[in-house]
């Protein structure tokens, strides 16, 4: 049976003197090594489990430095409800939360542990949440005496050198005075400080993802070729260092070269699958090609990891591989318009469909999935200086 098993098993087994025996750092070791939702089930095994989880600063941070295994959010247009997808047990289970107004939100993205959710209609300010701790803590706007912008990109992600988590801001200035061309601007909040900063401007390009895919401690773009405004138009990738807060540019893989006859490639989306730097490329023919970058930063690591028949399925545009599982022999797949469903790679057929229950995403108002990894600490902990609020109610 597995440990979490056991520890469920029988409550008066946490009482015994085999239990009660065992010394205080052989009981954390162990804990840290479960899952984020087995560490819930047993806080109410025992006092001695309940104190180790909730009040033991150590342990929450020796249950951060573990391998977790990352989960599937998947989000409604507003997030009065998310879908936390347990692919392991083929399951998934449903969280309402209750945001007082006007904070309608939507979910924008996920880095290590934390959600960026928008205000929905875009009017009201941002905020980062735990799910876990149902923490949350407000981003002040940072645009303000100017009348004439508009917003082209906003991320989220998290600095390891610095520790800090940080917040994107790609604003186009209009200049209604004279004949000089729109600046684009970039503007920097880092979770915990009191207002935003200026960095060095952003490249004057057509970016096609208003978030940006975060990895490896920075923010990730597609970026059209010059004058060009369609899907199939992809020519290059800009990045964004948190760290050194540079912009910066990656390779393509080869199909999306420059110059290359991309014709028959009807969506390319941008993402991360296993954790590398993906793109996700949908032909004309009914095939999905997964490239995935295996050394980060390294033009020629590209490889093409999977080949998916999508003649079984719609693809929508927010629809993307999440993981393999079943020891890499099926993928488990996100589809925007009805569900999660296993793809076999070997069969080339689908098992084991959920679908979304109670409402059904359409038109512009299709369902978000995020990889998510859940954390333990609370924000005051992850954020210092923040000023924290808590959900009322799920």
């Amino acid at each position: 049976m597995e440990l979490e098993e056991h520890l469920q098993e029988d409550e008066r087994t946490c009482s015994s003197s085999s239990i009660d025996n065992l010394p205080n750092e052989i009981l954390v070791d162990i804990l840290s090594h479960l899952p984020i939702k087995s560490l819930i089930n047993c806080k109410c095994v025992c006092k001695s489990f309940l104190s180790i989880i909730s009040q033991d600063p150590e342990f929450r941070f020796l249950h951060l430095s573990k391998p977790a295994s990352p989960e599937l959010i998947v989000c409604t247009p507003r997030t009065d409800k998310m879908i936390l997808v347990d692919s392991i047990a083929n399951r998934a289970h449903e969280l309402d939360l209750v945001f007082n107004e006007p904070f309608a939100m939507t979910v924008l993205n996920s880095t290590r542990g934390l959600l960026c959710l928008q205000p929905y209609c875009y009017s009201g300010p941002h905020c980062v949440f735990n799910p876990f701790t149902l923490e949350f803590t407000l981003i002040p706007d940072s645009v303000k005496g100017i009348k004439e912008y508009s917003v082209l990109s906003y991320g989220f992600g998290y600095c390891p050198i610095s520790d800090k988590y940080k917040v994107l801001k790609i604003i186009k200035l209009w200049n209604l005075n004279g004949n000089n061309p729109p600046l684009l601007t970039t503007e920097i909040y880092t979770l915990g400080t009191p207002s935003w900063r200026r960095v060095e401007d952003a490249p004057m390009v057509v970016y096609n993802d208003y978030v940006p895919t975060f990895l490896n401690g920075s923010l990730h773009w597609m970026i059209n070729e010059v004058g060009i405004t369609i899907y199939n138009s992809y020519g290059y990738m800009i990045s964004f260092d948190l760290n050194n807060e540079k912009y910066g540019q990656v390779a393509l893989p080869p199909p999306l070269d420059i110059g290359r006859d991309r014709k028959h490639m009807k969506m390319v989306t941008l993402g991360v699958f296993e954790g590398w730097l993906s793109v996700f490329v949908l032909n004309s023919n009914k095939r999905l090609d997964v490239w995935a970058m295996k050394e980060y930063g390294v033009r020629e690591s590209w490889v093409r990891e999977i080949v998916v028949d999508t003649s079984l399925f719609f693809l929508s545009h927010r629809s993307f591989p999440v993981n393999y599982v079943n020891d890499g022999e099926d993928v488990l797949f996100f589809n925007a318009d009805y569900g999660i469903f296993t793809y076999k790679l070997f069969e080339r057929k689908i098992v084991n469909c959920i679908k979304f229950t109670g409402w059904r995403p359409n038109d512009d108002y299709e369902a978000k999935a995020l990889i998510h990894v859940p954390i333990l600490l609370s924000l005051n902990e992850l954020v210092v200086g923040a000023q924290v609020h808590r959900l009322t109610g799920r």
